[in-house]
Parts: C-alpha cells; structure tokens; sequence
C-alpha cells in the first residue's frame, strides 16, 4: 500500500502506469489471520484505487494464483501435497499481459492464473479468467441505495 502511494504520482505525471496486487482466495481471506485480512484489505485498497484513477492511464489490477501454491510459505504441516499445488509460474503470462500496451483499458479487475488460457489472446485469456476486484455482488446488504428509509 505505501509503494502504491509513492509511485502514483509519478505515474500521474507520466499518464501511465499498472499496479498489479496479488491476494488471495475469499476462503483463505476468512480464516487465516494475518494474511487473510491483510490481503482482503488490499484487495478493498485496489478496488477504491482502479475507481479513483479510472482514465487516469493507470490501470489497478489483482492477480491471484487460484489455488494452494508451490511456494515456502505453505508448510510441509498444511497437509497439502506438493505435487498437487500450482506452481509459481502459472503467475507469468496474465502477469505479462497485464503489464502490456494492450491491457491498457483493462483496469479494477481480478484475474485467477490457474484460469489464464494462453491459447487466446490476451483480453480473451483476461475475460475468461477475471472478474471484478472485491466482493460487489455484496452491495445488495446496501438497502440505504435501493429502497427509501422507513
């Protein structure tokens, strides 16, 4: 979040930039602390973001692995089967195109990489394996902007 601070208004000034923030699963968001809700609140922090600085020529973006990852962090005591995790590199080719030329218009997104298709191209590939930062089919708790107070 601080890195984002200080770098935005040098992307302002050049009219370009792409901030790329990883989290985690909505599962894994709930039940384990700290990580889980320090990725929920980055995950919240990118979505305020890709709104604030839409048009800008700044896209936000969160890229997720999209399942237990091969990685020092997940312990030998998970119970997971190294094996069956997803390896590191699943994050490259989303994370390549989401730094290009061509994801320019592609902004306030989540892109599972374990759903990326490199058979399609790149928005293809981005469509089929994103959808929108945060959790907004949870606005509809928000009765205050659909119905009248009583």
């Amino acid at each position: 979040m601080l890195l984002t601070r200080a770098a935005v208004p040098m992307m302002r000034e050049a009219g370009w930039g792409r901030i790329i923030n990883n989290t985690t699963s909505f599962r894994t968001m709930l039940r384990v602390l700290p990580y889980g809700a320090t990725k929920a609140a980055l995950e919240a922090s990118s979505a305020v973001w890709a709104a604030e600085l839409a048009g800008s020529g700044i896209t936000v973006n969160v890229l997720i692995p999209g399942g237990p990852t091969d990685t020092p962090f997940i312990g030998a005591e998970s119970g997971w089967a190294r094996d069956a995790m997803l390896r590191p590199s699943v994050m490259g080719p989303p994370l390549a195109w989401l730094v290009s030329d061509a994801a320019g218009d592609f902004t306030g997104q989540r892109i599972i990489a374990a759903r990326w298709d490199n058979s399609l191209t790149g928005a293809e590939a981005a469509a089929r394996a994103g959808r929108a930062i945060g959790w907004p089919e949870l606005g509809a708790d928000a009765v205050w902007l659909t119905a009248k107070n009583s």
